[in-house]
Parts: structure tokens; C-alpha cells; sequence
């Protein structure tokens, strides 16, 4: 495999990972490389009552962006043999987000469209989970994320939708520093 089949087999992880939408808000990667494995626990600001919408927004886009600046951390990988570990490493903190952003309790009016969220970045999730296994097990790490991107990418544009639906701003920006949704 040449130089530029490894540097497209990078940048298509990248955009796969990044597919995620509301799941990893941007999926740069830093030059770092750092410790990601440690997150704030966000989620423990949640009351059993509920949220009030600004409150629901406000620790959904804190979680997100948590994340982001985390998954923006993870040096990229620049070869084949590093696209497993780096979705490893992405998984992980995917995996956590996810459950943070499930144990938010939105308003009732917000619920069913938080909910449909949840199930995209779920299916999300379960795909580049499938990923990373067929990955270790021995596939080509390029030809995986070429079949898979793309789903990720029908899926993204749905949680996007769903994002700004919410009146998020940090979630389904598939940027640094943010995005500019606005409240339904």
C-alpha cells in the first residue's frame, strides 16, 4: 500500500469517526496524543426530576464538547496499522459520551426527539464498534471504513437534523468551537 492509500485510509477513519455527529462533535486530532481515558463526570449534575430545556441544552452541549476537545486530543492516525488503535481509543470515549448523553433527562417536549437521537448514536456507535472488530480481526482497516462511511454518514445527517431540532449548538457540530444552531 503507497503513501496515498495510507493517507486516504486516515482521512476516511477520520470522517467515519467524525460521522458521529452529535456522538463526537469533531474528530480532528491533536499532535499530542495525550491521556483521553479520564472524563469529567458531566453527567452527575442530572436530578431525578428532570430537566428545564435551557438546562437539558446546557449540560448536552458541556457533555459534547467535553468529548470533542477529548476525541480533538488523539493524535490521528497517519497509517493503516494505526487506524485500530485510534478507534480504540475513539470507542471508548464515544461509548462514554453516549451514556452521558443517555442519562439526561429532558422535558417532556424534548423527550421523543432526545430519544431518536439516542437510537441513531446508538446505531452509530454499533457500527464503528463492528468496525473495530472486523479491523482486529485481521480486515483491511481502509477497505472497512470505505464500506462503512456511508452508513455513518446517512446516520450523522439524520442526528444533525435531530440536534438542531433540540437547539443544541456543541452537539452535531462536526466542528471546533462550537456551532450555531438555534432553538426550534
Amino acid at each position: 500500500m503507497g503513501i496515498k492509500a495510507r493517507s486516504r485510509s486516515a482521512a476516511l477513519l477520520v470522517a467515519a469517526v467524525a460521522a458521529l455527529g452529535v456522538g463526537v462533535a469533531g474528530c480532528g486530532g491533536g499532535d499530542d496524543g495525550g491521556d483521553t481515558t479520564t472524563a469529567p463526570d458531566t453527567a452527575a449534575t442530572v436530578t431525578a426530576a428532570g430537566l428545564t430545556a435551557e438546562e437539558y441544552r446546557q449540560q448536552a452541549d458541556a457533555i459534547c464538547k467535553t468529548y470533542e476537545e477529548q476525541t480533538d486530543a488523539i493524535a490521528a492516525p497517519t497509517s493503516s496499522e494505526e487506524i485500530g488503535p485510534y478507534l480504540e481509543q475513539v470507542l471508548g470515549l464515544n461509548t462514554q459520551q453516549l451514556d452521558e448523553l443517555k442519562a439526561l433527562q429532558p422535558p417532556a417536549d424534548l423527550a421523543p426527539v432526545h430519544d431518536q437521537a439516542m437510537s441513531l448514536l446508538t446505531q452509530q456507535l454499533d457500527i464503528l464498534k463492528s468496525a473495530g472488530e472486523r479491523i482486529s480481526g485481521g480486515e483491511d482497516g481502509q477497505a472497512v471504513i470505505a464500506e462503512l462511511t456511508p452508513q455513518l454518514e446517512e446516520l450523522s445527517g439524520q442526528s444533525d437534523a435531530l440536534a438542531v431540532q433540540l437547539g443544541l449548538t456543541e452537539c452535531g457540530d462536526d466542528t471546533s468551537g462550537g456551532g450555531s444552531t438555534t432553538a426550534p
